[in-house]
């Protein structure tokens, strides 16, 4: 018998705990303002839609690239105008922030300095 996961929200405490030591549900949700701000980064790709193709593991060593976990997490996700225009506008900030580190494939969500976590 497999052992079902539940989502639960990504609460501020919730986001602290993984910060300090790691710890994080297997399956994490974004509250109604997290999701908000997300579409608020996303709109005007013509493609109208994001590939995961890869995930960042937290690690003793830091962040690492690594593929998903499985078949069903690598997946494409078909996008609303609205949320291409706010990933777009979140590209443009990244590039901004990353100066000459910036790089057509690297990550679209860093601190505000530019750096991944």
């Amino acid at each position: 018998m497999s052992v079902r996961t539940h989502p639960v929200v990504w609460t501020a405490r919730r986001e602290a705990a993984w910060r300090h030591g790691g710890e994080r549900p297997p399956v994490a949700v974004w509250t109604i303002e997290q999701l908000a701000a997300f579409l608020r980064f996303a709109w005007e790709d013509p493609r109208r839609e994001l590939t995961v193709a890869h995930q960042l593991v937290h690690t003793d060593d830091g962040l690492v690239l690594c593929e998903p976990k499985s078949e069903a997490s690598r997946r494409t996700l078909a996008l609303d105008p609205e949320s291409v225009r706010l990933l777009c506008r979140q590209g443009r900030a990244q590039r901004r922030l990353s100066g000459e580190r910036w790089s057509p494939t690297g990550p679209i969500f860093t601190l505000r300095s530019g750096a991944v976590v």
